[in-house]
C-alpha cells in the first residue's frame, strides 16, 4: 500500500497506514491471516509466502494522524500503538484461530 511522495509539489504530509490481510474460509467466513502495522512511511508492505488458495480481503488502517511535512523525512518508525491494538483485536475475533 502506499501513499502520494510527500516530496512532490503539493504533496501532502504522510498519514500513518497500515492493513489486516483476512480470509475467507469454505463457508464464507473471515479470519485473521496477517497484518502490517501502521507507520508513517510513503509504502507500506507484508512479504506473506506460502500464501494458500483462498479469497482474501485486504482492510486499510489508520489514525489519520498526519506527520508534519517538515518532519517527513525523518527516519520511519511505527508511530501509531493503535495498529498493535487492532491487529492483536482482529486475531483475537478469530475464535478458531485459523
Amino acid at each position: 500500500m502506499h501513499q502520494e511522495d510527500d516530496r512532490v509539489l503539493h504533496g501532502q504530509a504522510y498519514i500513518d497506514i497500515g492493513f489486516i490481510v483476512l480470509r475467507y474460509d469454505a463457508d464464507g467466513h473471515l479470519h485473521f491471516h496477517a497484518c502490517a502495522q501502521g507507520k508513517w512511511e510513503r509504502q507500506v508492505f507484508l512479504h506473506l509466502e506460502n500464501l494458500p488458495p483462498a479469497t482474501y480481503r485486504i482492510v486499510p488502517v489508520t489514525s489519520g494522524h498526519m506527520l508534519p511535512k517538515e518532519s517527513a523525512r525523518l527516519p520511519a518508525a511505527e508511530v501509531w500503538e493503535g495498529a498493535s491494538a487492532i491487529c492483536a483485536r482482529a486475531h483475537s475475533l478469530d475464535l478458531d484461530l485459523q
